[in-house]
């Protein structure tokens, strides 16, 4: 038999239902006799006899028992990655993606909160100081301090709840696209895009936009905003 017609073979063995979901109990219970099979698909014996014989060459047979051979182990591997893709197929549509314009306000919150008040206060600090006694790299590292400790705060803020200040007040939060909630290692890098580089961040955003995703860190920590 040549590899092209074995593997058409593998694969008409998982096209039945019947066939994956018996590769999955035996999977599941490591080994099951021929009743305990045939009580548990609820089908009469005709229909389990046409299945094992079809799918004969996924399982061994021992002392009376069915087990699933290194084959069939394969096989299982390859339902379950496609379940997975299903469910999270099904989560993403299920997802109510929040609208730009409350990521907008949203960061602008805590712009003002986290960056903008600062940031006023060392222009305040410009205004009134004589221009000789200005020193603009004591400014520049202030306002790079400034922008550190947002980074510092926001974060594990976000981490923790998906949620920064911002994000709260307008009603939407920020999901791993497999809707679990980012780590913190994920939010930072986030949120250092956002602080810093967010020109950049956006402009290769473009690039992965018919993905799903406005900016290029979302990307790479496959998180999206969503609505509450």
């Amino acid at each position: 038999m040549t590899k092209e017609k074995g593997g058409e073979e593998f694969f008409k063995i998982l096209s039945h239902p019947i066939r994956l979901r018996l590769i999955e109990l035996i999977h599941e219970n490591i080994q099951l006799s021929y009743s305990e099979i045939l009580n548990t698909l609820k089908i009469d014996a005709g229909q389990l006899n046409f299945h094992l014989k079809n799918m004969r060459e996924l399982y061994v047979k021992s002392k009376g028992y069915y087990m699933l051979n290194e084959k069939g182990v394969f096989a299982y591997s390859l339902i379950n990655k496609v379940r997975k893709m299903e469910r999270l197929r099904e989560f993403r549509i299920s997802l109510k993606t929040a609208p730009l314009y409350k990521r907008v306000v949203a960061s602008l919150i805590d712009a003002v909160l986290f960056v903008g008040s600062p940031v006023t206060v060392v222009l305040l600090i410009s205004l009134l100081t004589p221009p000789k006694a200005l020193d603009p790299i004591l400014l520049t590292v202030f306002a790079m301090l400034i922008m550190f400790l947002s980074l510092l705060v926001l974060a594990p803020m976000e981490a923790s709840t998906g949620q920064t200040i911002g994000k709260y007040i307008t009603g939407i939060r920020v999901v791993k696209d497999s809707g679990r909630k980012i780590d913190l290692s994920e939010s930072t890098i986030r949120n250092v895009g956002k602080i810093y580089f967010l020109p950049l961040d956006l402009l290769l955003g473009l690039m992965v936009r018919r993905k799903g995703y406005l900016r290029f860190t979302c990307f790479m920590t496959k998180s999206v905003v969503v609505e509450v």
